[in-house]
């Protein structure tokens, strides 16, 4: 029998080619292994207090007269609420009104709301951008302090302009006040 001899460097070179052969597949899989992972993510949470004076969030606009805006404050509709960020953490809040129900005949530039913050105005519009949505948002963006309590007043009301308004009459709004945060 012929026994086969193979060469000393040979040996060695095969030997290295396999080394690196291994060390490249499990230098691969370590390395995407690695870009797979990612740090740890923190969720932080806090929470919101929507509380109304009526103990309602629902606005219910019927029987308006049109009213010149020097009114506004002693006469129009008007649905107080506050909001209190009960959390740990500082937030950001929009302030919505939503399932909005309204007749067509109050889809106007004359028929407006305008949303107070402490007795200051920081929001006015009319309905009649309104189109075909059930909900639009009154003021965005709004910084509430943790353990801070902010009052709201929501006014609604039909602008006197001096002409016949007969269109105005017989109209009805419904809605719901919301609130929502991002931290």
């Amino acid at each position: 029998m012929v026994e086969a001899k193979i060469d000393p460097e040979k040996k060695v070179l095969f030997l290295l080619v396999f080394l690196a052969l291994v060390g490249g597949i499990y230098g691969t899989y370590a390395y995407f292994s690695a870009q797979g992972q990612s740090s740890t993510q923190t969720v932080t949470t806090g929470t919101m207090e929507l509380t109304f004076t009526d103990n309602s969030e629902i606005i219910n606009a019927v029987n308006i007269a049109p009213i010149v805006e020097s009114d506004v404050l002693t006469k129009a509709t008007k649905k107080s609420f506050s909001v209190k960020n009960t959390g740990s953490i500082d937030s950001t809040m929009t302030i919505s009104l939503s399932s909005i129900d309204i007749t067509e005949n109050l889809k106007s530039p004359d028929f407006r709301w305008a949303l107070y913050e402490e007795g200051a105005k920081i929001a006015e519009d009319s309905f009649d951008k309104l189109g075909i949505n059930t909900s639009f948002e009154l003021k965005t963006n709004i910084e509430i302090a943790s353990n801070v309590t902010k009052s709201y007043d929501l006014y609604i009301w039909i602008n006197e302009t001096g002409m016949p308004q007969d269109e105005l009459q017989e109209g009805k709004l419904t809605g719901t006040i919301t609130a929502t945060s991002e931290q």
